[in-house]
């Protein structure tokens, strides 16, 4: 409770709280307060996320892209698949990810291929709130 009353000088006293199943909570009335939510990620979300980096990668060499964009689908799909095999996966994180997986892909949106694999990158930013 000092903690509390007499913040420590480096600044305001930082506050975890976790409200399991709830979304957008705010605790408590206070000045300079600011609010961390972090709900995890569904399995199912993840698998959404991990088969669009598989996919992405593996069908990177048939749509006509260049070999840096290539080069950048494949680092991209690593980072997904480390992220999602990390122990608490973070859903904004996953959200980039998957923005950058579809901004290298939207040159190929003329393919059907291309547009395709932008469609299922679409349909799991929209799993993660995107």
């Amino acid at each position: 409770m000092s903690e509390i009353e007499n913040p420590p000088a480096s600044g305001s006293p930082t506050f975890d709280v976790r409200v399991d199943a709830s979304h957008n909570v705010v605790i408590g009335t206070q000045s300079r307060f600011t609010q961390n939510y972090a709900p995890e990620v569904d399995s199912q979300t993840l698998t959404q996320v991990m088969e669009f980096a598989a996919r992405s990668r593996q069908e990177r060499h048939e749509i006509s892209l260049t070999e840096e964009q290539q080069s950048n689908i494949e680092e991209l799909a690593g980072e997904v698949e480390s992220e999602v095999g990390g122990q608490r996966p973070e859903r904004g994180r996953l959200r980039d990810l998957t923005n950058q997986l579809i901004s290298t892909l939207t040159p190929a949106a003329g393919t059907v291929l291309g547009q395709g694999l932008i469609t299922a990158g679409n349909e799991a930013l929209h799993a993660l709130g995107g």
